[in-house]
């Protein structure tokens, strides 16, 4: 991999964990702050994501990912594709710390940065 797509790929990153962050942040709970488990309870008595992981952070991270591409001359899809990849990657992680009983925004080392990080490693950025 090339300097400027691992830059690329580090930025797209970056944006895509950024943005649900400061969007949850500015808004709080107003704004389609909605859970993307719909509040989904498993049978051990935990939320399937929890409450941090909504749909407005997905479509942030989306929409981010989309303009950020655009800005560092990469194709917007290509740049959505990315976001995509790595809230699917976040989602497993946190799918999996609930299962481990770490509650939502709880830190997990490894666990929080990897499936994240990884998930969108097969784009071209």
């Amino acid at each position: 991999m090339s300097w400027p797509a691992v830059i690329n790929s580090l930025a797209l990153l970056i944006v895509a964990n950024l943005m649900p962050w400061c969007l949850g942040r500015l808004c709080g709970q107003r704004w389609w702050a909605a859970p993307l488990d719909c509040g989904l309870t498993l049978r051990d008595g935990r939320r399937l994501l929890g409450s941090h992981k909504t749909w407005r952070g997905l479509l942030a991270a989306l929409v981010g990912c989309g303009i950020t591409a655009r800005v560092l001359g990469i194709h917007w899809v290509l740049g959505v594709e990315f976001a995509a990849w790595s809230m699917l990657g976040d989602a497993i992680s946190s799918a999996w710390k609930r299962r481990r009983g770490r509650q939502p925004g709880e830190d997990d080392p490894g666990l929080d940065q990897t499936p994240r990080s990884a998930a969108p490693a097969g784009c071209n950025a």
